[in-house]
């Protein structure tokens, strides 16, 4: 699809992934390239989400992996978006 059609006054996207879910970070690799193409020029910024998942205490399942603040704004960096930020449902 042609993000400018869809999209034709955007001036930003937001890319979210989940800090508890290292599968949705590889992604916003594929969504940032996609963005660079079909709507070049307009920015986007990097969301890291379910930040109070970092430290709940997993019962009865196996340990979370989690995706530190650090790893967050690397991949921000690489993927060259215009901020890193992270956001919880509970706070």
């Amino acid at each position: 699809a042609d993000l400018s059609l869809l999209f034709p006054m955007t001036h930003c996207f937001i890319i979210c992934f989940s800090v508890v879910m290292p599968d949705t970070l590889k992604v916003t690799t594929d969504i940032a390239e996609m963005i660079k193409n079909k709507c070049p020029g307009v920015p986007y910024i990097l969301v890291g989400t379910m930040t109070e998942l970092r430290t709940q205490k997993v019962e009865d399942r196996e340990q979370i992996d989690v995706i530190r603040s650090i790893e967050g704004l690397a991949q921000s960096n690489l993927i060259g978006a215009k901020k890193y930020i992270e956001c919880s449902a509970w706070k």
